[in-house]
């Protein structure tokens, strides 16, 4: 899900936001986490143009004709030889040869040829093939051709950027200001949240989180980073990024959807009375890195009264007193998981 600026700038329609979520809480967290993986396999969309190529060219059979560069019409020559002139405004001399001739002829003339891929950069294969590269998000590439697979049609797809040989920086494209994909790492306690950030104007990016479950608003950061940290509970969250321009006008929101930053649980629990009359208490935990606490409570007089910072304790209660037990885990000082259980001494 996205929020625009327009309709849900935080501070100046907070109620309506804050009910708008309070009712749609469930349809928004399951539409979250379908939006919430960076790495899908179908092309991406940033970027993307689409088939502008010329009609009197591409309802012709394919190398019918030459095209205003000399290159056989529908072929991929021809199609990226026009993307040059349209976007990047540059005009590649008559003649270039075939694809497998472009990176040494580039080269050959002062062009930058490299493996770094970028938005208006030409992407090349030795097996005589170029392509107009439109998108770049960490690995992944997306480019726009014509004739992949010897169709003669237009075609996009998103590719690892080590596929092509490598690409030939004619002219590339500046960047539009703007938001990417989201990039995300879980660990055992926290989640460390990431968007790509393709804005080249003077701005800030104002991280929140909203608790579903307890309809409440978190400030996490605001500055340069694009990357954030989060530990919390098991629950339903939103995590949201505004762009904020020098006079703090909001340019652009994303949000996402997850279920929280941890998995940790606890999956196993002892309450053994051993001969001696004492208890043996402990638990463990499906994340060999938590720290544990085990508290006990005297039903008898409603209190809280000892606390152990282990994962096993001996405890020698008072005979006929009820007692409750509760084990807890922690990670990065928050409280994970816990369990509780009664006994009597």
């Amino acid at each position: 899900m996205e929020f625009t600026s327009n309709n849900y700038y935080l501070r100046r329609t907070k109620v309506k936001l804050r009910k708008f979520l309070i009712y749609c809480a469930a349809p928004l967290f399951i539409l979250g986490l379908i939006l919430f993986n960076p790495l899908k396999s179908e092309a991406s969309t940033q970027g993307v143009i689409g088939d502008n190529y010329p009609s009197q060219w591409k309802n012709l059979p394919l190398g019918a004709t030459s095209d205003s560069w000399g290159m056989s019409t529908r072929y991929c020559t021809s199609f990226v030889a026009f993307r040059l002139s349209t976007e990047n405004k540059f005009e590649i001399p008559r003649g270039f040869g075939n694809a497998n001739e472009w990176a040494s002829n580039a080269s050959a003339r002062g062009y930058v040829v490299n493996s770094t891929p970028s938005r208006g950069a030409v992407a090349y294969w030795n097996s005589n093939h170029v392509a107009w590269v439109a998108d770049v998000s960490g690995s992944n590439v997306t480019i726009e051709e014509y004739n992949y697979g010897y169709t003669g049609n237009y075609n996009t797809r998103t590719i690892d950027k080590g596929n092509p040989d490598g690409y030939i920086h004619f002219k590339d494209v500046a960047i539009q200001n703007t938001l990417g994909d989201w990039a995300t790492n879980t660990t055992w306690s926290e989640m460390n949240v990431g968007i790509n950030d393709y804005y080249t104007i003077p701005h800030t990016l104002r991280w929140q989180y909203y608790d579903v479950n307890k309809k409440e608003w978190h400030e996490i950061q605001t500055g340069q980073s694009n990357w954030i940290t989060l530990a919390v509970n098991k629950g339903q969250y939103l995590i949201n990024v505004d762009v904020l321009d020098s006079n703090n006008k909001v340019l652009e929101t994303k949000t996402m959807g997850t279920d929280g930053a941890t998995s940790s649980v606890i999956n196993g629990t002892n309450v053994t009375r051993e001969a001696n009359g004492e208890y043996l208490l402990g638990a463990s935990s499906n994340n060999p890195y938590m720290s544990y606490q085990i508290k006990l409570y005297n039903c008898n007089t409603g209190k809280w009264f000892t606390q152990f910072n282990s994962q096993w304790a001996r405890f020698k209660p008072e005979a006929g007193v009820q007692y409750v037990v509760q084990f807890e885990i922690y990670g990065w000082n928050r409280l994970l998981d816990y369990k509780s259980y009664g006994f009597v001494g």
